[in-house]
């Protein structure tokens, strides 16, 4: 025996929201959901049935919807983005030249300035108005701050530029703000009787400063030192006096000289005078003959043949401090020298091999006999072969 039956199975359809259930929102923008006309009941998560609701806040939000034996589950996702606020602070004044930094503080956000800067500080120099725009995904802030500028002071400086020991001098400064001295003197003008940087500062009423500095240069008096008296060989032509002084280029003598020595030939009383801004000084010496046959002599011709006479020439002289001979031929070469006059000259280069030729040579010498007893001198020698 058989026997058949038939059962029919339907499904019902799961209720279903095609609304918007993202939202992407910059703080403080608001979400609103509808369930709009849709005949569900709606339970969300904390148990309310509204079927309009608002969300402003970070999160997700479930909610059931029920069509009779059906139900389905659904959720609403909000994203806040906070807004990138910051404060570029009141208008300000700068003075001129001065520099203004002007600086967004926000965490991540994306810069722009309206002088094209993407930093977060720019500097400015120049009056204007100067705006910054903070963005954050598509959450935007921005601001804006005048910037105006005033003129600093005139400040010009004047007035002695040396002074020489114990002379005073004067600073003056043109302003038409108040001028503050570094000596803490608050005059336009100011007395001075030191050398040195002085340092003077306008400051107007809006605050702006302008500095200037003068150097004063300090001076000294003319300075020559003391010149011991001199005694010149009566067979000497001269007598060459020196003299060490702050300024020897600038140096007077009393025979019309002005090097820092002197060639003297006559005895008597000289002098050497100097002068610069601060004043002007002497120095006064006195030069004597006497007579130096006995202190030395050297011969004005010689025999170098190897006879045995005249083959050196050697100087005689008395006791010295200082002993310096030289020879040139007649090119201006040296060829020989000598600082002891127990070493005579042989005829030959330096006393070489290479035998000089027959005829003049020149002859320089300088001796120091001590007690101011100096003789400097030029002379020849014969030569003979």
């Amino acid at each position: 025996c058989e026997a058949t039956d038939t059962v029919v199975v339907q499904f019902d359809a799961s209720p279903s929201y095609d609304g918007e259930l993202n939202a992407d929102l910059c703080e403080g923008e608001e979400f609103e959901f509808d369930l709009g006309e849709l005949n569900y009941e709606i339970i969300w998560f904390d148990g309310s049935d509204q079927e309009n609701r608002v969300f402003d806040q970070d999160g997700e939000y479930p909610f059931e919807l029920t069509d009779g034996d059906c139900t389905a589950d659904y959720q609403v996702e909000v994203t806040v983005t906070p807004i990138p606020e910051f404060d570029l602070g009141p208008d300000i004044t700068i003075c001129e030249g001065a520099t203004a930094v002007l600086t967004v503080v926000t965490e991540d956000a994306s810069i722009t300035w309206n002088t094209g800067s993407s930093d977060l500080s720019i500097s400015v120099t120049d009056e204007g108005t100067f705006w910054a725009l903070a963005e954050n995904n598509d959450c935007s802030f921005s601001d804006t701050i005048a910037v105006a500028t005033t003129p600093v002071p005139d400040l010009i400086l004047s007035g002695t530029e040396s002074l020489c020991p114990g002379e005073d001098g004067i600073v003056s400064a043109i302003s038409s703000a108040p001028v503050n001295w570094t000596t803490g003197d608050t005059d336009s003008e100011i007395l001075i009787n030191q050398p040195g940087v002085y340092t003077a500062t306008a400051t107007n009423a809006e605050g702006c400063s302008k500095q200037e500095s003068v150097f004063v240069v300090g001076l000294s008096l003319p300075r020559i030192d003391p010149i011991e008296d001199l005694l010149k060989c009566q067979e000497e032509e001269f007598i060459l006096v020196k003299a060490v002084s702050s300024d020897d280029a600038n140096l007077e003598w009393s025979n019309g000289s002005s090097a820092n020595s002197a060639r003297y030939s006559d005895p008597g009383s000289h002098y050497v005078e100097l002068s610069n801004a601060c004043g002007r000084t002497r120095e006064e010496f006195q030069l004597g003959e006497k007579e130096c046959f006995d202190l030395f002599f050297l011969p004005t011709a010689f025999t170098p043949d190897g006879d045995g006479l005249n083959d050196l020439l050697k100087p005689q002289i008395d006791d010295f401090i200082t002993y310096e001979l030289q020879i040139f031929n007649r090119a201006g070469e040296l060829v020989f020298e000598s600082k002891d006059p127990n070493e005579g000259w042989n005829g030959s280069l330096q006393n070489d091999e290479y035998f000089c030729p027959a005829g003049v040579y020149g002859v320089r010498y300088s001796i120091d006999f001590g007690e101011n007893i100096l003789e400097e001198g030029f002379g020849s020698v014969l030569l003979i072969r």
